[in-house]
C-alpha cells in the first residue's frame, strides 16, 4: 500500500527489493543501480523546493511497491542460456566427426564405410570422450561465474610463466634447455596447453590494470611480450604469432576503450612506442643470442616463408590421395590397400613411397580441409568453410554486443583466438605458407586441441549467459 512504501527508508526499501532477486550475484548490482535512481529522484525534488528528508521518502515513493519492482528486476538479472549458441556448438561439433569419419572411410588401407568410420571415431577412436569430457568441461565453466577472472587472473597468468621462466635460466645457465613435464617432438606438451589457454587470463590482467594509467599501460604490454616470447622458447612459433595478434587487438581495444586514460590518442602512440621497443628486443634476444633461444629449423621455417619456397610436400601427396579415394579403380587406390604404402612425390628427392598411415594422420590432423576440397569437390568445400565462418561471425557478433566490460574483453579475445587459429589453418592448407601448429577448431583431430576449443566455447557462454548478472 501507498502508506507502507511511504513508511520505508531508503535502505529498508532496498533490502525488501532485493530479496526478491534469487540470483545473489545480481543483488548488489541491482540495489546500486535503484539507489542510483532514488538519489538522482532526490535531489530533483529537493531542487522544487523539498526538504532532504521529504524528498528521500517522495523519491521511494516514486519508486512503487519494492516486492513488484524486485520481482520485475528478478525476470531480467538472471542467467540466460544462450540456446543459440549452445546448439551451433553441438551441431558444429557432430559435422566435425562426420567429417572425420568420411577422411577415415575414404582413405586407402581402412575399409570401412562412412557409418562405420563414423563409429569407428565415435564409440572406439577416443574421439568421442574427449568430445565428451570437452563439452562436461564447456559446461561446467559456462555455469561459473567468469568475473572471478577479476580477482586471480594476473596471478593465474604469472603462475603459467613459471616453466617457461625455468627453462630460459636453464638455458642461461647450464647451456641446456629443461622443460616441466613430458616432451613430445622436442615440445613441452605443459607449456603448449598454457601457451593456448593464456588468452583469456590476459584479457584479465589487462582489466586488472586498466586504472593505472601509463603504468596498467606498460604492464600490460610487458605482460603480452613475456607471453609470445616464452611461445618462442617451447618453440611454438604459431601460437607465439597467433597470442601476439590476439593481445595487440585486446591491449588497443582498451585504449580505446579508455582503459588507461581519457586521452586516447596519447595512450595509443605510447602502447606501439613499447610494443615497437619490445619487438626490437625479442628480435635481437631471438635471432642474435648465439643460437641460445632459437633453433635453425625454425630459421629455415622463417626463410620458406618469406622466399616463398614450397618445401612441404605433404600436402600435395594428401591431396593426390583424396582424388584417388573418388576413383575405387585407380591404381594408387587398390596399390596402397594391398602394400599399406603410398608413392608421392617429394621436390627434394623425386618420387617415394610413404606409409599411407602417416598420411591419414596428415590428412586429419593438418590437412584436412585439402582432403575435404579434393574430395568432394570446391562447391562443397567452400560451402563447409562458409558454415564454419557464419559460426564464427555468430560468436564475434555477440561478443561485440557485450556490455560489461569484462565480459567484451573476455569474449573478443576468445573469439580472435579461434579465428585466427582457422584462418592460419586453412591458409597453410591453401598453401599460403608452410606446415604450422595451428589447428581447425572442431574439424582438426586432436584431444588437447579439441579440450582447448570446448574450454573457449566454455568462457564465451558463461560471458553470454552473465551479462545481465556480473556487475560492469
Amino acid at each position: 500500500m501507498f502508506w507502507e512504501v511511504y513508511a520505508l527508508d531508503r535502505q529498508e526499501y532496498l533490502k525488501s527489493l532485493t530479496e526478491q532477486i534469487r540470483t545473489k550475484r545480481a543483488r548488489t548490482m541491482v540495489a546500486e543501480e535503484v539507489e542510483a535512481h532514488i538519489e538522482d529522484q532526490k535531489q530533483d525534488f529537493m531542487a522544487h523546493g523539498l526538504g532532504e528528508e521529504e524528498a528521500e521518502s517522495m523519491a521511494v515513493v516514486e519508486m512503487g511497491d519494492p516486492v513488484e519492482a524486485g520481482v520485475k528486476l528478478d525476470r531480467v538479472h538472471r542467467p540466460k542460456m544462450e540456446w543459440t549458441v549452445l546448439m551451433a556448438i553441438l551441431v558444429i561439433s557432430i559435422m566435425g566427426l562426420i567429417l572425420q569419419a568420411v577422411v577415415t572411410s575414404s582413405f586407402p588401407t581402412m575399409n570401412m564405410s562412412t557409418l562405420e568410420a563414423f563409429k569407428d571415431n565415435f564409440l572406439y577412436g577416443g574421439i568421442w570422450s574427449a568430445m565428451l569430457i570437452g563439452i562436461a568441461v564447456m559446461l561446467g565453466i559456462c555455469y561459473l561465474d567468469y568475473s572471478i577472472l577479476v580477482k586471480w587472473s594476473f596471478p593465474i597468468w604469472v603462475v603459467m610463466q613459471i616453466p617457461a621462466v625455468f627453462s630460459i635460466i636453464s638455458k642461461i645457465f647450464f647451456d641446456e634447455t629443461m622443460w616441466i613435464g613430458p616432451m613430445v617432438n622436442g615440445r613441452s606438451i605443459v607449456q603448449m596447453l598454457l601457451s593456448y589457454l593464456v588468452i583469456p587470463f590476459y584479457a584479465g590482467t589487462i582489466y586488472h590494470f586498466r586504472r593505472k594509467g601509463t603504468k596498467g599501460l606498460i604492464i600490460s604490454t610487458v605482460c603480452l611480450g613475456i607471453s609470445v616470447l616464452t611461445d618462442l622458447m617451447i618453440p611454438f612459433m604459431s601460437s607465439a604469432v597467433v597470442t601476439g595478434i590476439t593481445g595487440l587487438v585486446l591491449l588497443h581495444v582498451a585504449v580505446c576503450k579508455g582503459w588507461f586514460g581519457e586521452n586516447k590518442k596519447k595512450f595509443l602512440i605510447r602502447m606501439w612506442g613499447v610494443i615497437g621497443i619490445c619487438l626490437l628486443l625479442m628480435s635481437g634476444v631471438t635471432f642474435w643470442g648465439n643460437g641460445r633461444f632459437v633453433t635453425d629449423y625454425q630459421v629455415h621455417r622463417l626463410e620458406a616463408l618469406i622466399t616463398g619456397e614450397h618445401w612441404d610436400y605433404t600436402r600435395g601427396a594428401v591431396a593426390d590421395v583424396a582424388n584417388a579415394a573418388k576413383d575405387s579403380n585407380s591404381s594408387k587406390w587398390h596399390e596402397s590397400q594391398s602394400s599399406g604404402k603410398i608413392e608421392v612425390t617429394d621436390p627434394y628427392n623425386g618420387a617415394t613411397e610413404v606409409e599411407a598411415v602417416t598420411l591419414y594422420n596428415y590428412a586429419r590432423n593438418d590437412y584436412i580441409w585439402t582432403y575435404l576440397f579434393h574430395y568432394f569437390g570446391n562447391v562443397k568445400g567452400v560451402f563447409l568453410v562458409v558454415v564454419f565462418a557464419v559460426f564464427m561471425a555468430l560468436l564475434l557478433r555477440m561478443a561485440v554486443k557485450q556490455k560489461n566490460r569484462l565480459g567484451y574483453m573476455l569474449s573478443i579475445g576468445c573469439v580472435i583466438f579461434l579465428i585466427l587459429q582457422a584462418l592460419f589453418y586453412i591458409g597453410v592448407n591453401a598453401g599460403l605458407y608452410p606446415i604450422s601448429g595451428n589447428y581447425m577448431p572442431f574439424l582438426s583431430h586432436g584431444n588437447m586441441t579439441m579440450m582447448i576449443t570446448y574450454f573457449y566455447m566454455g568462457i564465451l557462454l558463461s560471458v553470454y549467459r552473465n551479462t545481465n548478472v556480473v556487475k560492469n
